[in-house]
This record gives structure tokens, sequence and C-alpha cells, in this order.
């Protein structure tokens, strides 16, 4: 049995189409179909029921999938390695994306996993955000769950759920606030084309949650500083989240907390059917600390005790406790002199 059966194998396992596995590997349909047959011919089962109307895995071709895609991963991890090329692992963000949550787990995975080269590739606002990803410029976007992305992508694993806060002058009204209702803004920015339609509505409804329309001055601005220097020059306010606090602490503008906008989650998106090795370790990170702290809420992600103590003896410190955000501390915000400021709450070290 050769690896690229397997990997015609385990891509149609994702795609569960012929015409599409073939097309994503670049090789006549016909030599999928050739090699699943000799596969079942091999093993004895079948592993594909197929009709004319679609392709899905039987309960042998789980069991398959489930014993050979662990070992054909770490073989291509070895084969990369074997090579003398160091494997790539390039992650796209954004400015409210790229904060402290990934930055943590991506120090965690440069420790655990030294030998990957680990790119950091920053976005521009953009509504054609996931098009890095559908060319295969990065392999991994840290971006907002939406529902809404393209088909051929995956919104997987959460990493963060950072709190909601209203971007404005320190001169507004409101700027002294420890916490205010979305209601109370008359006037809002909508910056058009810096993200997904979808996204945008997360960011700031059509109708606030008593049902009123939002009433908004739209822009289209493709990088930070022009949008918040709009902030700054009038009372127009923006529907942010408080990870924005970590790249611009200015005096001159204020984040006061949101008690109603809607929560957002940031998670890790990926072309569908595309996990390689870098990748699914990348996700299995944050999968283990969810698994591992079950009791914990939605917001948290926590290793148990047992569990840190045993990945303390095996590792150096990676991932503490959170609130909104499973790679940092416990974030608490507060007014300080017209504007908004983080504290860092230190868990236990891990």
């Amino acid at each position: 049995m050769e690896l690229s059966e397997l990997r015609i194998f385990l891509t149609l396992c994702e795609e569960l189409h012929f015409g599409r596995t073939a097309e994503r590997l670049r090789i006549p349909q016909s030599n999928v179909s050739r090699v699943i047959t000799r596969l079942e011919r091999q093993l004895g089962n079948q592993l594909f029921r197929r009709t004319s109307r679609r392709v899905e895995l039987t309960a042998s071709g789980a069991l398959f999938r489930s014993r050979v895609e662990p070992a054909y991963c770490e073989i291509q991890g070895a084969v990369e390695e074997m090579k003398g090329c160091r494997p790539v692992l390039r992650v796209g963000f954004t400015a409210t994306t790229g904060g402290r949550a990934l930055t943590r787990l991506l120090e965690a995975y440069s420790r655990r996993y030294p030998e990957t080269v680990v790119e950091h590739v920053e976005l521009p606002l953009t509504d054609r955000q996931y098009d890095p990803l559908r060319e295969d410029r990065i392999d991994v976007l840290c971006y907002w769950r939406s529902g809404a992305a393209p088909t051929d992508l995956v919104e997987d694993v959460t990493i963060a759920r950072p709190a909601r806060v209203i971007a404005m002058s320190a001169d507004h009204p409101l700027a002294g606030e420890e916490m205010i209702s979305a209601t109370q803004i008359d006037s809002w920015i909508r910056n058009d084309g810096s993200a997904p339609p979808a996204v945008l509505d997360l960011l700031l409804p059509p109708r606030l949650p008593d049902g009123t329309p939002v009433r908004v001055t739209h822009l289209g601005l493709t990088t930070l500083p022009p949008l918040l220097m709009r902030i700054v020059r009038g009372d127009l306010c923006h529907a942010t989240v408080d990870t924005l606090t970590e790249s611009c602490r200015r005096d001159d503008i204020a984040f006061v907390p949101a008690t109603d906008l809607p929560p957002l989650e940031l998670c890790l998106v990926r072309r569908h059917g595309v996990r390689n090795l870098h990748l699914t370790r990348l996700i299995d990170l944050v999968s283990d600390a969810t698994t591992a702290s079950p009791a914990q809420s939605s917001s948290a992600v926590h290793l148990p005790a047992a569990a840190e103590q045993d990945a303390s003896s095996r590792n150096p410190p990676e991932i503490g406790p959170s609130a909104g955000d499973p790679f940092v501390g416990r974030h608490h915000l507060r007014p300080v002199q017209g504007h908004m400021d983080v504290e860092v709450e230190k868990g236990p070290e891990v």
C-alpha cells in the first residue's frame, strides 16, 4: 500500500466527491476510482458507498480512516524533516484578530513544535478576507466566526471570546461611563468593505436589541489609522472588541464596555479538507485544552491540575486560565483617564 494511495483515500474522505478529489490532487478521476477499488479489494471491505447522487463513508471506511490518518500525517511530517526542509505554518490575521489570544497560541505551538517555522501574515481590512486562504497564500486564518464563510472553508476551533466595547472620542459624553448600552449611541461608523458583510453585521447588527434601526455613517477604509482618526474627530462611534485596546492605547479614544452587543468568537478558519500535520497540531492544541476543562464556562479554556502538572514536567509553561481567551490571563476593563485600560490577572502557571 503506497502513501500516494492513502493520500487519495484520505482526500476522498474529506471531499466525498470523486471529481473534486481528482481536481484537488490534480490527477485524472479514473485514477481515484482505480485506487479506491484496489484498496477495497486489498482490505476485503467496502470503504465508500456510491450512488449517482452522493458518496459516503461506510463504517469500515470510517474505521480505516481513523487508523491511518494520524500515521499518514506523522509520516508526511517525518519526510519533510528528513528532506532538510523546515516545515512552515502560515497564519493570517487582521488588526483586531492578531492580539494576545493568537500570540499566546502560536508561542505555545512553537515551544511544543520548535521544528516548525510559524509565519505571521497580517492581512488588510477587506471584504475579501478569505481570499488569501482560498488561494493557498496562508494555511489558516484567525478570524471571526460568522457562520457565513464560503462553503469550501471550515470555521474550526474557537480560541477566544473577547468582550464587546464601543470606541468613541475621549470627549464623547459617554466616554467616562463604566458600561453602556448600544441604544445610547446616536450615530455609528460602519466601515463598509473592511470585512465580509456577515462579519460587519456581527460587529454591528442592522437593528439594536430594542429593535431600533442603526443609524450609521458608511466608510470604506482598508487600514486602521484613518478609522481611528474619524472616531477622534467627531461623535461617531465604532462597535468593536476589547482586543483593539491591545494595539490602540490612545488618550483621545475611549473604549467603553457594551452591555448588549452580540458576542463574537475568534476561531481558526481553514480550507475544507485541508489539515496537514502542522495545521492539525495547531487545532489539536486548542481542542486538547478545551476538552481538558469541561467543567469550565464556555468562554474559558483551562488545563485541569493533573494535566498542568503532567504538562509542566514535559514542556515550558504554555496555556493559562482565562475568560474569553484560552491563551491569556483574565481581562478586566476599567475606565482610566477617559479611556479603557486592560489589566491582566495572571493565572497559575502551567
